[in-house]
């Protein structure tokens, strides 16, 4: 399916964007960007009842499970759309950033602004990705409104439409 591989794609394509950059991880360390597809990994399911004893430890896992996916970029399919036979296919994509910063000057949105801006500038430049894909003109971004309520983690989002080719219409008299 053409969406599912525009998402491999765009995602490979931001992997690249990122090489060599480094980000703030939750550890104290710095790394490279992680870019998932569609959603963050699922958590390890605990089938066993836990004592309080061991509820408090599995939060303590499951903080340290979330913290490893820090920094990251989901490339996440949103909505396609094709009118007509004649009309190109749309596919709408998100792509959600989650970034770690200590720092008490709460800079975290300046890191994903420059994120976006890279990816912005890569697909402003040239809109064609693996030549089957071209980035549509309207692309837009959103951070949330209250950054306090969730630091030292950041988040943010921006939106692209991308224009892929339709089928051609079989003419069984042609």
């Amino acid at each position: 399916m053409v969406a599912l591989e525009l998402q491999v794609d765009l995602a490979e394509e931001i992997r690249q964007l990122a090489a060599g950059m480094t980000f703030k991880n939750p550890t104290g360390g710095y790394t490279e960007l992680n870019v998932f597809e569609q959603n963050l990994p699922m958590r390890q399911i605990k089938k066993v009842e836990p004592t309080e004893e061991d509820a408090e430890l599995d939060e303590d896992d499951e903080d340290e499970e979330l913290q490893e996916n820090f920094p990251y970029i989901i490339v996440r399919l949103d909505s396609g759309k094709s009118e007509s036979a004649e009309a190109a296919h749309v596919i709408k994509i998100v792509l959600i950033a989650g970034i770690f910063d200590d720092s008490l000057k709460a800079d975290g949105h300046k890191t994903i602004l420059n994120l976006f801006e890279k990816i912005r500038e890569r697909f402003r430049k040239n809109p064609v990705l693996k030549d089957r894909y071209e980035a549509g003109d309207e692309m837009t971004w959103a951070l949330p409104d209250e950054d306090e309520e969730t630091f030292p983690y950041f988040f943010g989002a921006m939106y692209m439409e991308w224009i892929t080719a339709e089928f051609r219409r079989e003419d069984p008299l042609a």
